[in-house]
């Protein structure tokens, strides 16, 4: 993420928004020059804002951001005790009216904006809080009913959906769990919650769909190991020899980027898949269905 409001805004809202967040700045760079008598600092207030967004994240500063709008919309309304003011009026036309109090009209939309936009940051602040407190709670602790009492403030946050899906998952409703999951990822891209919506289809024996899953986070982390056995894992549970051998070669031929003990187990794991495919096909059959760790879900 660049430290340039103007680059992430052009990034995440394309031309469009970058050509109309600029009109906004030079309609009221133009006002505060025109007013810069009586528009208590405005032009040297939006200087500054422009500065610390070539720089800085101004819009992620919610309170600077929301001040520094409440002041444009306030210095918009000129002042009737102003000289400037009462000499502009005196010689100003009906349609020259009309554009003041379009003027107004338009601050006072500015005003109540800005209003609404700080209670919603404050809800979400409030949400935030909850979302925080519930990892902070143990395991041990945490019900289903904990998280449905949250489900109407943090409706929408993926953290929230996951923990909630990772809980119906532990109480063996993989339905219920996978629907969370999903609801998670319309707001992320987290490879964990793609790898357990895949376990949650793989324990209900829909293969296809958890090897979607699957095969997704695999593209997102080509040089991980864990995304391959958990392939494995499902191809050995499918009974797919083929794809079991390919998979176990693969694993088997990989290069170790940094050694671990877990990274040994997994190619040892995938040796001994090879081995008994190579060996014995009945004992493959038989070490496939006792296995320990075949359904194991944790990351290696």
């Amino acid at each position: 993420m660049p430290y340039n409001d103007f680059l992430e805004l052009g990034v995440e809202g394309g031309f469009i928004a970058v050509f109309l967040w600029l009109l906004f700045l030079i309609t009221f760079f133009r006002h505060a020059y025109k007013w810069k008598d009586d528009s208590y600092n405005l032009l040297s207030l939006i200087i500054s804002f422009i500065v610390i967004q070539l720089t800085n994240f101004g819009f992620q500063a919610i309170p600077a951001m929301v001040l520094f709008m409440l002041y444009c919309a306030v210095t918009t309304i000129p002042h009737r005790g102003n000289s400037s003011y009462n000499n502009q009026v005196h010689n100003l036309s009906k349609s020259r009216y009309a554009t003041l109090y379009l003027k107004r009209f338009a601050a006072l939309i500015a005003v109540i904006v800005c209003l609404i936009f700080t209670i919603t940051t404050f809800n979400l602040m409030g949400a935030f809080y909850d979302n925080w407190m519930v990892t902070k709670i143990p395991e041990s602790r945490v019900t289903l009913n904990t998280y449905s009492n949250l489900n109407k403030r943090l409706n929408g946050y993926p953290m929230y959906h996951e923990k909630f899906g990772d809980a119906l998952m532990n109480s063996k409703q993989l339905q219920a769990a996978i629907q969370q999951y999903k609801t998670a990822l319309k707001n992320t891209s987290n490879p964990d919650v793609f790898s357990k919506t895949g376990f949650c289809y793989q324990l209900l024996e829909q293969y296809d769909s958890s090897e979607h899953y699957y095969a997704i986070v695999q593209n997102m982390q080509p040089y991980k190991f864990h995304p391959k056995l958990s392939l494995l894992k499902l191809y050995l549970q499918k009974g797919d020899t083929l794809m079991v051998r390919s998979k176990a070669n693969e694993i088997k031929n990989m290069r170790v980027k940094i050694r671990s003990q877990k990274v040994q187990e997994i190619k040892k794991y995938a040796d001994s898949v090879l081995y008994l495919l190579n060996t014995n096909a009945l004992a493959y059959s038989v070490y496939t269905k006792k296995n320990d760790n075949l359904f194991s879900n944790q990351k290696q």
